[in-house]
């Protein structure tokens, strides 16, 4: 009952976040999974919903960190110097990289680039910055989106 209740909005969260059907199909198995293995503890909970929400998040959350991990071990292995590579054609291509990536930051808006510069580069929370730029939270949040797809685009086309 709760699957064919929840499954789809959990796909739905799962979809919006991960960008990928399988990813969120795995979701939801591990959701359920996981709400299986607490089935004692359900009875108990009196707002099962806001229960629910915080387990998907909890969830996604962690998938998007290993995600992550997997990213930056990939990029690190690629980095890794091979034995056909010397380190003068490393720093080249570093150099290259940074300089592709400064140029598309140049490229944004003035608030965008903004955002971009203090959270990347000064290492600020969006709450930091909200209060350094006297804007919300959601709106730096969405300006650090906007400019992070602007940034991937243009890196895209490049490549």
């Amino acid at each position: 009952m709760l699957y064919r209740r929840y499954s789809s909005v959990i796909f739905h969260t799962a979809f919006t976040y991960l960008k990928e059907r399988e990813k969120a199909k795995d979701i939801i198995q591990v959701i359920f999974i996981k709400l299986w293995e607490k089935r004692a503890l359900l009875p108990a909970i009196d707002h099962f919903e806001n229960y629910l929400f915080i387990l998907v998040r909890n969830t996604l959350l962690d998938q998007l960190k290993k995600t992550a991990l997997e990213s930056r071990s990939r990029l690190q292995l690629e980095r890794t110097p091979s034995s056909f590579v010397n380190d003068s054609d490393h720093l080249l291509l570093d150099r290259e990289y940074t300089r592709l990536l400064r140029s598309a930051v140049a490229n944004l808006p003035p608030q965008q680039r903004q955002v971009y510069t203090l959270a990347r580069e000064q290492h600020l929370t969006y709450e930091e910055i909200a209060g350094k730029m006297q804007l919300s939270r959601a709106t730096v949040k969405k300006h650090m989106e906007l400019a992070l797809r602007a940034i991937r685009n243009q890196l895209l086309d490049h490549f």
